[in-house]
């Protein structure tokens, strides 16, 4: 899904605002805490850690969810990743059923 054109010129902004944050410190997590310092987060942080550090979105993501200041959002990605595996398990169990009934150690 593309970027809209509001979103891009907050990115570009915040871009040219953290630039002499980045460019001072040279630390992801001074980045990540001016960023959220001004209200700057989820993707758009990402997007700005990406321009700043000349970098692919892994590395972003890693410099954004590793920060301290961003524990509460590395804490809601991670149960977001457990829920997901669960039903996707869940998900493997039912269809599992479905295919071939419950397997012996299922019956005990």
């Amino acid at each position: 899904m593309p970027l809209d054109p509001l979103r891009i010129a907050r990115i570009d902004a915040m871009v040219e605002e953290a630039r002499p944050i980045w460019e001072s410190t040279s630390d992801t997590d001074a980045l990540q805490q001016y960023l959220k310092d001004h209200n700057c987060n989820g993707v758009e942080a990402v997007f700005v850690t990406m321009r700043l550090l000349a970098c692919g979105l892994g590395e972003a993501q890693r410099a954004y969810f590793l920060a301290p200041c961003r524990d509460a959002e590395r804490q809601f990605h991670n149960r977001a990743l457990e829920a997901m595996a669960q039903a996707a398990d869940s998900d493997a169990l039912g269809h599992r059923w479905a295919v071939s009934g419950p397997s012996e150690a299922d019956r005990r």
